[in-house]
């Protein structure tokens, strides 16, 4: 999840008087605190505050719309990151923001846009190439999407969601040995995600592997898989 910038950091961005700058770096340090505490309402009210004070620091209206994202008011986020961006248009958090926020609302090619413009600016970001190719996988551009999930690889060996991303895309394309593979690869690296014991459970259970099936499965919902439909399957069949 993308958190709340560090306004200590990016004083320099803002404008008006030291005294102005040290108000709204105050008020947005409030806001932050404020829903890191479970008090929404103050964070918004701290906010509005530091606009009234500065409407031009960016740094405000990314706070309002990461706010608004973990409220669930969506589209006031999607209109505070577009200010961010309209305010600094270099700020790959705000585009990666809007993009996941687009992408959930199955806008992919505004999504799609947003992580692309990510990449140009900054071209090691693997977030953002996972993100296109989860996109082309939705889409059926498998090609395109085994592409993105392999330079996500070439950026960070061992970056085992695109090893999961690209282990589905692979059994998509029935290349199952090497979809097998990559997903054993990436359980080595973590062992805390259930989907990842999910998937491999049903390939165990399409090579005829009932006990390693049953077990992975086992583990998928210790780890707290919600799928109640699989789960209810499995507890039939392996008890």
């Amino acid at each position: 999840m993308m958190r709340y910038v560090l306004t200590a950091l990016i004083l320099l961005t803002l404008n008006g008087s030291a005294q102005a700058q040290n108000d709204v770096l105050t008020l947005n340090e409030r806001a932050v605190e404020s829903m890191e505490s479970g008090q929404p309402d103050s964070a918004y009210y701290y906010l509005f505050q530091a606009i009234k004070e500065d409407s031009t620091f960016y740094g405000t209206h990314y706070n309002l719309g990461v706010l608004n994202r973990d409220m669930g008011k969506t589209e006031e986020a999607i209109i505070n990151f577009t200010k961010t961006i309209s305010l600094n248009d270099k700020d790959t958090i705000s585009y990666m923001n809007r993009g996941i926020i687009h992408a959930k609302l199955h806008n992919y090619e505004l999504a799609t846009a947003d992580f692309i413009r990510v990449t140009k600016l900054d071209p090691r970001n693997k977030e953002a190439f996972l993100n296109l190719g989860i996109i082309d996988n939705v889409l059926s551009r498998l090609p395109e999407s085994e592409e993105r999930f392999l330079k996500c690889l070439e950026l960070d060996t061992n970056y085992h969601s695109a090893m999961f991303e690209l282990a589905k895309t692979y059994i998509e394309q029935q290349k199952f040995d090497t979809a097998f593979s990559l997903l054993n690869k990436a359980i080595l690296l973590c062992a805390t995600k259930p989907e990842y014991f999910e998937l491999r459970a049903i390939m165990n259970q399409m090579k005829g592997d009932k006990k390693s099936s049953c077990k992975d499965m086992e583990t998928a919902f210790k780890l707290g898989s919600v799928d109640e439909v699989i789960h209810r399957i499995y507890s039939r069949e392996c008890n």
